[in-house]
């Protein structure tokens, strides 16, 4: 360390009084330890200087004081602390009678290297027989400069024993083997992804691929590439290398996962919600597809996002599971959510299909060729059972459409024509009365007594937009010919429309069907709601 160099802490053996010491260097070189705590008892002992980077002992320090501090000045460099041998004694020639020699041998601390003497009698017991004029003699090679040198001193909290983003893999598993071979994971068989794109939070195979996932980047593993070659005849001929991991290939760097929960695999793609980009996306083998942009469910992820891992305990994120017989895809968050805890995405029609209350569901997987889930340390089969009975808990079923046929011209919503029946299909054990659980838009059961309910519709029916809402319309509602009609009312008093005498206008309106569970029984009928007009002028 050069004298221009500034100190970074000085730790010194003080006592409580004293805490510890600021470093500064002066402009001839000197090291100025200053106590921060003025005084004879800082209890200042010895002193050593750390830059950072190792450990300086520290060499011989004088000490003074002032009235409002106490300083100790080093001006010496670092030191040896080693064994010296000095003669006290030699006889006045060789041919005396009367030889005396005496050699003190003690402990020192200097600045020359005393160890790296010329000659070999350190130590040496049989003093008569010693050439004194060799003895003691240095060689100033090994000795060095009135400074401070740095030694290597290694914080153990800096110690780099995690690879967040790289990836290890086993010996191949052979089937009949005495010793699995998938325990025989080596150090030296590694991968080392990208490390700006942050920590691998997992590994999912996808058809014949292995996909590593990071928070900004999803990457392939090149494991087992295979080339295709022609021989000379033209015949193509597929060559593999021997199950060996060529390296990665960076499938998108725009988009990740942070949260390995929400990855679940389908039968056309993989699915996962990118808490980074707010959106839920799916991987088919080529290019991502951003399906919560594309869908329109963009807001709606937006809203509920979160960078917090899920756990089963908080629910802090989104869970995903997938219905194989159904093939669709449940993401699930807390009960917290009240209006939408779970929504589910259908892999058949391409879109998401509805809401449910599904919230802080832990567990949902296929079973053979039913799907279970778990709640409240039970196990449920779902989709059976009472209609609308989730978990033992009985709720009401709604349907919302955005009535848009142009969205530019203003117009006046007037009328609404929907056919919907109902059906009682399910007996007081929940067991289906109709058999196989067939359809019922025609056939035997049509319009039989008991199972057709000609009078069953919706409980609450209401018309709004951005500035207007009308009350519950569903008991104005008259059935002729299986379709209920009703007209749409003016909308409800505002303070612009204190006598309530405006039509619902605008270039849209929603349109919300509603059946209310008020009396919390098991419902055991099912509504089938067929087609919708709306009338409307402008």
């Amino acid at each position: 360390m050069t004298q221009r160099e500034i100190v970074e802490l000085i730790a010194a053996d003080v006592n409580e009084q004293s805490r510890l010491v600021t470093a500064s260097v002066s402009r001839d070189g000197r090291l100025v330890l200053t106590a921060r705590k003025p005084g004879a008892q800082t209890g200042l002992m010895q002193a050593s200087v750390l830059d950072g980077e190792g450990q300086l002992s520290s060499g011989d320090f004088s000490s003074g004081e002032s009235r409002r501090k106490l300083v100790v000045v080093g001006n010496q460099g670092d030191t040896y602390f080693q064994r010296w041998d000095g003669v006290k004694t030699l006889p006045a020639g060789n041919d005396d009678e009367n030889q005396v020699v005496d050699v003190a041998s003690v402990m020192l601390e200097t600045h020359i290297n005393i160890d790296g003497r010329t000659d070999l009698d350190r130590g040496s017991t049989k003093l008569v027989s010693i050439d004194w004029s060799s003895f003691g003699k240095l060689n100033t090679v090994y000795s060095q400069t009135n400074s401070f040198f740095s030694g290597i001193d290694y914080d153990e909290a800096l110690n780099l024993d995690s690879y967040p983003s790289s990836i290890i893999w086993s010996l191949t598993k052979n089937a009949g083997a005495e010793i699995d071979e998938w325990t025989h994971v080596t150090l030296s068989s590694s991968l080392a992804l990208d490390g700006d794109k942050g920590p691998v939070t997992a590994l999912r195979r996808f058809q014949n691929s292995v996909l590593a996932f990071q928070p900004k980047g999803i990457s392939e593993i090149l494991f087992n590439s295979r080339t295709q070659l022609s021989t000379q005849d033209g015949v193509p001929v597929e060559i593999g290398n021997s199950g060996k991991v060529d390296g990665k290939r960076y499938v998108t760097g725009k988009y990740g996962v942070t949260n390995k929960w929400s990855i679940v695999e389908g039968k056309s793609a993989l699915y996962f919600v990118d808490n980074m980009n707010r959106a839920f996306c799916s991987f088919s083998g080529g290019a991502i597809d951003n399906l919560s942009e594309k869908l329109g469910f963009g807001a709606w992820f937006r809203s509920r996002n979160s960078v917090e891992p899920w756990t089963p305990e908080s629910f802090g994120n989104i869970v995903s599971f997938y219905d194989r017989v159904n093939s669709d895809v449940y993401l699930v968050k807390s009960d917290s959510d009240e209006e939408a805890p779970c929504l589910a995405y259908s892999e058949t029609l391409g879109a998401f299909s509805s809401f449910f209350d599904y919230g802080s569901v832990p567990m949902m997987t296929n079973v053979g060729d039913r799907f279970v889930s778990y709640k409240r340390n039970r196990l449920w089969f779902q989709n059976e059972g009472f209609y609308c009975n989730f978990f033992g808990m009985n709720h009401g079923y709604h349907t919302i459409y955005r009535v848009t046929p142009d969205p530019y011209g203003d117009k006046i919503w007037t009328n609404v024509e929907y056919r919907a029946d109902e059906y009682t299909v399910l007996d007081d054990d929940g067991n289906s009365v109709v058999p196989d659980r067939r359809l019922l838009d025609g056939g035997e059961f049509a319009g039989v007594d008991g199972i057709y309910r000609k009078d069953g519709t919706f409980d609450l029916i209401k018309v709004w937009n951005e500035y207007q809402q009308t009350s519950n319309i569903a008991k104005s509602a008259v059935k002729k010919f299986r379709t209920w009609r009703f007209a749409i009312p003016r909308a409800v008093a505002t303070e612009t429309n204190k006598f309530s005498l405006d039509r619902i206008r605008n270039p849209w309106v929603n349109l919300e069907f509603v059946k209310i569970n008020g009396d919390n029984e098991p419902r055991k009928e099912l509504m089938q709601l067929h087609d919708i007009t709306v009338k409307y002028f402008e």
